[in-house]
């Protein structure tokens, strides 16, 4: 049964559908080969089980033929009561190593065919050969189904050079384990981290993150309180636009410039990105492998502090199951490495979602330390914009007066109240940027259009005029020649 509760819940459909099909044909317990003809019964792909056009009626009446099965009769009671016999707890046991070799958290049903068929099982081998079927292609059509499955969600299937079958395994295993070790030749190449974070440091080294301005004092307490020995998570609390993404990314350009305590200098700032790391984890249990591996690679990195922007994403609404109860809720795993000291973060939100989630979780609230961000005044929103004057002229191409950029606070203030300083000026300036580009680019289109509209006679003249001038140059050539022979 602990095998069973990583099964997906496809994988745990077709091992129904094989205990239907041995009541069925009226045997005591579910072999091998029924849990082939369950794993048929599964896939209700167009293409037929693993592409190769099989269909369970079909796989049915074969297997009939081959044990002879019109002899018993179905025996009473439930279809699940049928017990499996050693060749199938066989098959889940390779099954289970291969998910583990694989880097899986699950047990799918193309784990339980890849197993299947690299176990010597005489009478599933049979029925495939009456079928007109290769178990080496079809367990790399398995092979492939998965690394489709996992690459959807940025991930490769690991462990390809370690993948064998455990040593029990017959020797005539052999051909179709073969095709899918070869299938699975791509090392994983992108841990967790790589997968799912942005290396702001090394942003901030290419020049790619804009100067942070006025935000001096938040990014210092956030430095006091990294530097700190315990509880040393500060989380970042204000209104939505206020800048928080810019302290975090303002840190980063503290570090590259080596502008930071000498304990921080080899630090790198690694931005999460939720969206991707939950997108696509809908198996059980994924998620959470997803995180633990990510924390794990952060505490052998030593070096890494993990940015975690929304962080209200993650804890509270985080279960990886549905209905209540059904999973586990990501705060559990963050709370453990946060309070060894081996998860260090700084995490970012605004005030309704941290009372909504964190006050209402006293342990994980505390693992934290509060750097609220206030909505600049007008006179430092100013001096922001100065700050990012450059940066916007050179991607306009146009200039920014005082004026303009005075203007676009003042006015963002009066008349978007729903809004924060500096994100709202700022929007301003990037759509006047934007305008002012388009207006320059239609007014040199029209420029050059212009000559187009002139009358035949215009361009008569302008013909005219070029001629007399050609001729009055042919002329002064003749006098110089005549001249220099003369002398």
């Amino acid at each position: 049964r602990a095998v069973f509760e990583r099964f997906t819940e496809r994988a745990v459909k077709a091992v129904v559908h094989s205990q239907k099909e041995a009541r069925g044909l009226g045997e005591g317990a579910v072999a091998p080969r029924h849990l082939l003809l369950g794993l048929v019964a599964e896939d209700r792909s167009a293409g037929g089980f693993l592409s190769s056009g099989i269909t369970v009626e079909r796989a049915r009446e074969e297997c009939r033929g081959l044990i002879g099965a019109a002899a018993a009769q179905k025996a009473g009671g439930l279809d699940t009561d049928v017990p499996f016999d050693g060749g199938c707890r066989r098959v889940f046991e390779v099954a289970v190593e291969l998910s583990r070799n694989m880097g899986c958290s699950f047990i799918s049903p193309e784990h339980l065919a890849i197993a299947l068929f690299t176990l010597d099982d005489p009478t599933t081998n049979n029925l495939l050969r009456s079928l007109g079927a290769d178990p080496s292609q079809l367990a790399s059509v398995a092979v492939t189904r998965l690394h489709e499955e996992l690459a959807k969600d940025g991930r490769d299937l690991a462990g390809a050079s370690s993948l064998k079958v455990p040593e029990k395994a017959p020797a005539g295993a052999g051909a179709g384990r073969s095709a899918f070790s070869k299938s699975l030749s791509k090392k994983k190449d992108k841990g967790a981290l790589d997968q799912f974070c942005l290396d702001l440091t090394t942003q901030a080294s290419g020049g790619f993150i804009d100067p942070i301005i006025g935000r001096e004092e938040e990014i210092e307490r956030v430095v006091q309180i990294i530097c700190r020995r315990t509880k040393n998570n500060p989380i970042l609390l204000g209104e939505a636009g206020v800048g928080k993404t810019a302290i975090a990314e303002g840190l980063a350009l503290r570090i590259a410039n080596g502008d930071v305590p000498i304990f921080l200098v080899a630090k790198r700032i690694m931005s999460l990105d939720i969206g991707l790391l939950i997108a696509g984890a809908k198996e059980r249990g994924e998620l959470e492998s997803r995180i633990t591996s990510l924390i794990r690679e952060v505490r052998e990195a030593g070096d890494v502090i993990l940015f975690i922007d929304e962080v209200h994403n993650l804890v509270g609404s985080g279960t990886a199951g549905k209905g209540k109860g059904a999973g586990l809720d990501i705060s559990n795993l963050l709370k453990p490495p946060l309070a060894r000291g081996e998860l260090q973060c700084i995490a970012a939100t605004t005030l309704d979602e941290h009372r909504m989630h964190f006050e209402k979780d006293k342990a994980l609230n505390r693992r934290f330390q509060p750097v609220f961000v206030d909505e600049p005044s007008q006179e430092d929103a100013v001096k922001i914009l100065l700050g990012l004057r450059e940066n916007y002229e050179t991607y306009h191409k146009c200039k920014f007066t005082l004026e303009a950029i005075n203007a676009a606070v003042y006015l963002s203030a009066r008349y978007i109240p729903d809004r924060q300083l500096p994100d709202k000026a700022i929007d301003l300036i990037d759509e006047a940027g934007s305008r002012a580009r388009i207006e320059s680019y239609q007014k040199k289109k029209e420029g050059q259009s212009s000559v187009l509209l002139k009358e035949p006679d215009e361009y008569w003249q302008e013909i005219k005029a070029v001629q007399a001038m050609h001729e009055v140059v042919d002329i002064l050539h003749w006098l110089y020649c005549w001249k220099k022979k003369s002398v």
